[in-house]
């Protein structure tokens, strides 16, 4: 279902895939609001402002657009806006019990992640550099944009980009409440170690296995 193409992975990219099997999604739950409010009680102390530019989670997806040409300015990390959210209301916005997971374990961690609901998906799966051929409609519009040659992409067979850089998310694919079935992406860099990568596995298995069941299967880890 997943191929790491080399020629993204001779750019430093690295990560994990995993797919959730038999989910139960919902809107909240009691439990996981008392985790956030403990989780951004913790985060308010850890991050500042000047954390946007000096971690090196986020320096390295810097150095991962370098690569391919991409300005930082147009295309921050998906981590990058979520942690300036952060700093600015001290919270992030609540969308499905699902969604706020993995969300929570990207801020807490600055890893990228993103989930996609497999009953949506059209075939396999290959993060490679895109070749100017791709279509691409992000989360949130109708309207597809033009994928440039040379980024590198999450594809769909077909030629359906799911996550553009590790910046943008597709809108079809979405993750919503009726989604039983996941695919998961987490997305480091050059300066995230093998460890570090498992440990945000780890954490977003736990939480989605406590509050959402499931079952989990591991595609790739690299």
């Amino acid at each position: 279902m997943f191929d790491l193409a080399p020629e993204a992975a001779a750019l430093g990219l690295c990560g994990a895939c995993l797919v959730f099997e038999d989910l139960t999604n919902a809107q909240r739950a009691e439990g996981f609001e008392r985790y956030k409010a403990d989780l951004w009680g913790r985060l308010a102390a850890r991050y500042a402002p000047a954390t946007l530019v000096e971690n090196p989670v986020l320096a390295g997806f810097r150095d991962l657009h370098d690569k391919v040409g991409r300005s930082n300015r147009k295309f921050p990390a998906s981590t990058e806006r979520m942690l300036g959210v952060f700093l600015k209301y001290g919270s992030i916005a609540p969308i499905n019990l699902a969604v706020d997971i993995y969300n929570c374990v990207s801020l807490e961690t600055l890893l990228s992640l993103g989930a996609h609901d497999i009953d949506k998906l059209r075939g396999n799966i290959s993060l490679r550099l895109t070749d100017g051929s791709e279509r691409f409609t992000p989360l949130g519009k109708e309207r597809q944009e033009r994928v440039p040659a040379g980024e590198y992409a999450y594809v769909e067979e077909g030629g359906e980009v799911l996550c553009r850089l590790e910046c943008r998310q597709a809108e079809r694919t979405k993750v919503m409440m009726e989604s039983r079935h996941c695919f998961y992406m987490i997305q480091g860099n050059g300066n995230t170690g093998a460890e570090y990568i498992m440990a945000a596995v780890d954490k977003l298995v736990e939480l989605t296995k406590k509050y959402c069941g499931g079952v989990e299967r591991m595609l790739w880890s690299g």
